[in-house]
């Protein structure tokens, strides 16, 4: 997809909006838009782009008088008519930023915008809530999404050994038991057998092994 001088330094969620009208006559027009923002300012976005489309099919209203009287409006824009010419169709061409979300060419804005937001939030622990997403747990209700991933991510261990380690420090005083014994305790045992139980799952990460609650 074309770039400008500042895509290079962008980030964040964004996708490549595509006027259908333009590509179907071998012309290419369209925007990126950063995806993390106010669904309603996608859409201006996604509008203005459709507007400023070399290959208008229909009308719309214009969106600086938004079809207000001639007399009274006196719009330069649309010239009194109340309407401007624009393109009709589009399809997301391309995304980045998503951490491994695949974005498809006809994937409701809503649901995109919403899953950016909440990748945006998230910051660091945006690659753990992907591992999250892609096991099918997130629920139907998308406001809902970052606090189930929350509630069920555990962090990123080194090993899944030292997640058995921590948490069965914090449920029992492992201090009491004699050093001799401690150092034989098997600890990758215990670990398999938290996963095997269905206790947790986990997922591989960059910085190591992610770990969720199978039990939220």
């Amino acid at each position: 997809m074309p770039r400008n001088s500042t895509d290079a330094h962008s980030t964040g969620p964004r996708i490549y909006v595509a006027c259908l009208a333009s590509y179907n006559a071998g012309r290419l027009h369209g925007a990126w838009i950063d995806a993390a923002q106010d669904l309603d300012d996608v859409w201006a976005e996604i509008r203005a782009m459709l507007r400023a489309s070399p290959f208008p099919n229909v009308e719309v209203t214009c969106p600086d008088c938004e079809g207000a009287d001639p007399q009274v409006s006196r719009c330069e824009t649309c010239k009194g008519r109340g309407n401007v010419p624009s393109a009709e169709e589009w399809a997301i061409h391309d995304h980045e930023g998503f951490e491994g979300l695949k974005i498809d060419e006809y994937e409701a804005i809503d649901r995109v915008v919403q899953l950016a937001n909440v990748l945006d939030n998230l910051g660091t622990e945006a690659e753990a809530f992907v591992a999250w997403w892609h096991n099918g747990t997130a629920g139907k209700d998308p406001d809902a999404w970052e606090d189930e991933f929350r509630e069920a991510y555990r962090g990123t261990y080194r090993t899944i050994a030292d997640y058995a380690e921590e948490v069965l420090g914090e449920t029992y005083d492992l201090d009491s038991i004699p050093p001799l014994l401690a150092g034989h305790i098997d600890w990758d045992g215990v670990a398999r057998e938290l996963e095997t139980g269905g206790d947790i799952w986990t997922a591989d990460g960059g910085d190591g092994v992610l770990v969720f609650d199978n039990t939220v």
